[in-house]
């Protein structure tokens, strides 16, 4: 039941090029995208990730935008960082937000 789903997050977990082109349609939901640019298991630039894969993986940037223009957003988006309450961490929390959709 597609008017049962409310909106979507997703944790590294950018979409392949296979998935992108079979995906059209259905209505605008609202999306979260969380990912580190430093992981090395599911990279943040995309790419193959391994020898077999039979397709590219989008980089965050590219999966969210896919689904920004799919809910009508515009491809600009606002960018702002979170308080730095953990420096010793040395982690930081940026968020992009895309704008009129």
């Amino acid at each position: 039941r597609p008017d049962a789903v409310a909106g979507f997050g997703f944790i590294a977990a950018p979409a392949g090029d296979l998935v992108i082109n079979a995906c059209r349609g259905g209505r605008p939901l609202p999306m979260l995208f969380i990912h580190g640019t430093k992981d090395r298991t599911i990279p943040y630039n995309g790419g193959m990730i391994r020898s077999t894969a039979r397709e590219r993986l989008l980089s965050a940037p590219e999966h969210a935008l896919f689904w920004a223009r799919h809910n009508g957003c515009l491809d600009t988006f606002a960018k702002s960082e979170l308080p730095d309450v953990q420096p010793a961490d040395k982690t930081r929390i940026r968020v992009s937000t895309f704008q009129s959709c």
